[in-house]
Formats: structure tokens, sequence, C-alpha cells
């Protein structure tokens, strides 16, 4: 993901990009050349953002936040910083 528009006419960060966070469970980013799902859980009524990528048959997971904390600045922290 090089922009904070996603395919579906999203801008990353907006308000309308918060609302379809609250009603979607899942979604892909591609970084660079590696794609990773972005699957939410919710834990006591709190949403929680978590990233996942498969390496050589391996499933790693990573924390990604809150859902007002996912923005194009925090997607690209976690993805640089690799799972």
């Amino acid at each position: 993901m090089y922009s904070d528009d996603l395919d579906n006419g999203l801008k990353v960060g907006s308000a309308l990009w918060q609302a379809w966070l609250m009603h979607t469970r899942a979604f892909y980013v591609e970084f660079g050349h590696t794609s990773y799902s972005m699957r939410k859980e919710v834990v006591r009524n709190t949403v929680f953002w978590y990233a996942y990528k498969r390496t050589n048959g391996k499933l790693s997971k990573r924390y990604a936040g809150k859902s007002e904390n996912i923005t194009l600045d925090r997607l690209k922290e976690l993805f640089q910083r690799g799972i």
C-alpha cells in the first residue's frame, strides 16, 4: 500500500474509513511485495486489529491497534518493522 486510498475509494484515516472498520471483520493490505491480512478481534466490547502474514507455512500475528489508531502511518510503521 503506497497510497492512502484503497481500491474501494476509502481514504485511510477518514471518518468514512473509521465507519467502514466498524462494519468489516478483515481486509488485505499489500506493502511492497508482501500481503498482510488485517483481522478484527473483539474483547469485552473493545475492538482490536491484528496483522497476519504467512511465511514458509508459518502464520505470524502482530497487534496493530484499536480501530481509531488504524491509520496509514500506523500501517506503514507496522509493516516496515515486519511481523
